[in-house]
């Protein structure tokens, strides 16, 4: 049986299920360049990304968010990055579930003397996602400690395994033109570690850790087996009580792959985010009967 039923002595699911969640974000995104797996990095094409302000409406593990970037706190000046950065996180009891659409244009590089090169022609795009299944994670609640919608009780640990199917385009300049140097689908398999420590009754920290390979497909012909490294890590910190939440959350994802002899390419996306989670109320009586499936309430006490 797939699905898992939580233990309400490990876990606590407030009466409040709706939620707001205002948020301070910093995205990141590079392409790292290098002759191999194990050699120096060459050189590290970086977005100039802004710090943006967002917020959440929640129900449960679901929710709809809007962000704005903040003028003038991008950390290079003169190096003006576009983008469309966005990242869906989906914490459920038995299923977790990354959504990606990256487009960015204009990237910077850094000389050894850190002289800065802005390069409004580089552009890369990414659309796809992970999905993953925690083994043995009846104990372990990914909307307490990601997103604040539970409380966790009790130390605990899980192991997630999953895909991972992903449509990229990298562009980068040679000699002042523009190349196309990769168009690919590309398929990722990940096997990781969660755990989560709660301390001082309210406090919480949690990491997760995971890595794999990831393996081009083209649906027009075979392609020699080339496995590339990929990781994924995350990281929150926080205090929960009923009514309310903050946390800082760290999400990070690397892949790497290698279009050509000694050319070895690793690329990073990630999340930087302070939140603050308030719990509004709880599902009218006459409502409730939308909430089969979610789990268990566990009477919490006033604090």
């Amino acid at each position: 049986m797939l699905a898992q039923t939580a233990d309400t002595a490990s876990i606590e699911n407030f009466r409040e299920t709706l939620s707001l969640r205002p948020m301070l974000i910093y995205t990141y995104n590079s392409l790292s360049f290098s002759e191999s797996r194990f050699s120096d990095t060459e050189v590290d094409y970086i977005a100039n990304a802004p710090l943006a302000m967002g917020i959440r409406l929640g129900w449960h593990s679901y929710g709809i968010s809007y962000s704005f970037n903040i003028p003038g706190t991008q950390f290079v000046p003169n190096a003006p990055s576009k983008m469309f950065d966005f990242q869906y996180h989906h914490n459920g009891r038995w299923l977790l579930g990354d959504l990606y659409l990256l487009a960015y244009r204009g990237y910077y590089t850094r000389d050894s003397a850190r002289r800065v090169t802005f390069h409004p022609n580089v552009s890369f795009l990414r659309i796809g996602g992970r999905a993953s299944y925690p083994i043995q994670g009846d104990n372990l609640s990914y909307s307490a400690i990601f997103d604040q919608g539970e409380s966790q009780r009790v130390t605990a640990f899980c192991f997630p395994v999953g895909l991972g199917f992903y449509y990229q385009r990298l562009f980068l300049p040679k000699e002042r033109e523009i190349i196309k140097l990769n168009e690919r689908y590309t398929l990722e398999i990940f096997v990781g570690m969660t755990g989560v420590v709660p301390f001082r009754k309210h406090y919480f920290a949690a990491a997760e850790a995971s890595i794999g390979f990831s393996h081009p497909v083209n649906f027009n012909h075979a392609v020699a087996f080339s496995p590339t490294l990929t990781t994924a890590a995350r990281l929150s910190i926080g205090y929960t009580v009923r009514l309310w939440s903050l946390a800082l959350v760290i999400y990070s994802h690397t892949m790497d792959f290698a279009p050509a002899p000694k050319q070895y390419i690793s690329l990073r996306s990630g999340t930087v985010e302070i939140a603050c989670t308030l719990r509004l109320f709880a599902m009218p009586k006459a409502l409730r009967w939308l909430e089969y499936g979610q789990g268990q309430r566990l009477p919490t006490s006033a604090e």
